[in-house]
């Protein structure tokens, strides 16, 4: 049974469900503990035991293990960009290797230049992390249901693609707001 109409379903009710339970968590947390909340939990609000050190460890290594994965994409833009080639094939081997290394020394950079790199995070993660969750699969949405539209199929995730593009722009600029407070 697989259609373009079951697809929008199955992309409406998991961010859906992924809004509700952020939503809810986001509420309830400002609920129990107001806005003394710091932005880092693992940082400031948990005691010096086992299990935090179980926690920032688990988180270090996830982010140690993403790294080369998220920046995959961007090194595959630049190579195209650069080389107007491919530099996963083989005779771009040092380039592919030479953007990861580049990538690598500005993340260092950035780290040791940077000193609050708490409000770094939080600056990115308002300004790129939610237009990248919400605003782009919106625009994605909305393009292929005007293609299915075109094609005379009635396509109810318009709607919904729009709402991702207007909570994911609010969020953005709202959270941009809040961060250069």
């Amino acid at each position: 049974q697989r259609s373009i109409r079951r697809m929008d379903g199955i992309i409406v009710v998991a961010y859906a469900l992924c809004s509700v339970i952020y939503f809810a968590c986001g509420i309830l947390g400002y609920l129990a503990f107001g806005p003394d909340v710091e932005s880092d939990v693992l940082a400031k609000n948990l005691p010096s035991n086992a299990g935090t050190f179980v926690a920032r460890g688990c988180l270090a290594l996830k982010s140690f293990v993403s790294y080369p994965l998220l920046h995959f994409a961007a090194r595959l833009c630049l190579g195209d960009l650069f080389f107007s080639a491919d530099v996963t094939q083989s005779e771009y081997v040092v380039s592919f290797h030479t953007l990861t290394f580049g990538f690598l020394l500005l993340t260092l950079g950035i780290s040791v230049a940077v000193e609050h790199l708490g409000f770094l995070v939080n600056l990115t993660s308002a300004a790129l992390g939610v237009f990248q969750v919400f605003v782009w699969p919106g625009v994605m949405l909305f393009a292929t249901t005007r293609t299915a539209r075109a094609r005379g199929v009635r396509c109810w995730s318009a709607v919904s693609a729009v709402f991702l593009i207007v909570v994911g722009l609010a969020t953005t600029v709202f959270g941009v707001r809040d961060q250069l407070q």
